[in-house]
């Protein structure tokens, strides 16, 4: 078996680079990067092209730092995120 090489950003536990949902929680461990057009592995920032996969909320209310979501809305209050 491939050692582990990052965790989860759902539950925390250890998984492989190559995962594509957790073992553990069964979260999915992939997203679509709005750079390339690739699945990567979510972390800060693109495994194949090197954009960041975060963006800040522009609501002055909200501010949020969070992964892109795939409909482009903040995860919290909504608001359109452009990438």
């Amino acid at each position: 078996m491939p050692k582990c090489s990052s965790r989860c950003h759902a539950c925390g536990q250890p998984v492989r680079l190559t995962d594509t949902i957790c073992p553990h929680c069964g979260v999915r461990l992939t997203i679509i990067c709005p750079g390339c057009g690739r699945e990567t592995f979510i972390q800060s920032n693109c495994r194949r092209c090197g954009k960041s996969l975060f963006v800040v909320c522009p609501s002055a209310a909200c501010g949020r730092i969070q992964l892109i979501s795939p409909d482009g809305a903040c995860r919290t209050c909504g608001a359109t995120i452009s990438t």
